[in-house]
């Protein structure tokens, strides 16, 4: 499901430029994004309802409500919807930034198939999270 890069010597550009960081803040209607094919997503939800629709749920929506992180994995197209709301955090990173991220050993490979499944876990407190993802956020600007 990864694609692996070349060569692991790559230009920072090349990996800023395959992160994208949007704050979702859905005050009074409905709103949806798109999760390109070959990115995965982390969303990280504070408060508010998420549905997210994916090619492998038959068209049938998964949906979150509540604070939660959620991890799409890489592959196909995600659409994802936020219900009048919600608060959160959407990160889609490339798929060979994250093979680049991964080491070739066992350890590795573990992390690997964990990442190529779909995760949605309880967030009882989304500031940790909050910090790395303002941190990355700063570097980007």
């Amino acid at each position: 499901m990864f694609r692996s890069l070349p060569h692991r010597d790559t230009p920072l550009l090349y990996l800023t430029a395959a992160l994208s960081l949007q704050q979702i803040r859905s005050p009074l209607t409905r709103v949806g994004y798109a999760v390109p094919v070959g990115h995965a997503a982390l969303i990280l939800a504070q408060a508010g309802g998420i549905g997210i629709v994916s090619p492998d749920d038959r068209g049938e929506p998964a949906e979150a409500l509540g604070a939660r992180l959620i991890w799409l994995p890489p592959g196909a197209r995600h659409e994802i919807k936020a219900r009048a709301g919600t608060r959160a955090t959407l990160l889609s990173v490339r798929d060979t930034v994250i093979a680049h991220a991964l080491a070739t050993d066992a350890v590795g490979g573990e992390i690997r198939r964990a990442l190529e499944q779909r995760i949605s876990l309880p967030l009882d407190d989304p500031n940790p999270f909050l910090q790395i993802v303002d941190g990355l956020a700063r570097e980007r600007v």
